[in-house]
């Protein structure tokens, strides 16, 4: 899935250990087929909020405040 990732993403390989994390964070919300809930339900006993999830490499910007 991770090379996946990059491939699809076009990006670098030096970002081999964000792609690994995102495939993790990615395949932890998956559906287990055999219960038909994601592992935080099965765990927590509630659902997600997956609202925000975006695809690796899309744009991101980081909001930082300044000092006065």
């Amino acid at each position: 899935m991770e090379s996946f990732i990059l491939e699809t993403a076009d990006l670098p390989k030096q970002i081999w250990p964000d792609a690994l994390k995102t495939s993790s964070f990615v395949k932890n919300r998956c559906l287990r087929s055999m219960h038909n809930k994601l592992q935080y339900e099965m765990f927590f006993g509630e659902k997600r909020n997956m609202s925000k999830m975006e695809p690796f490499g899309c744009p991101a910007f980081v909001l930082t405040e300044v000092k006065k």
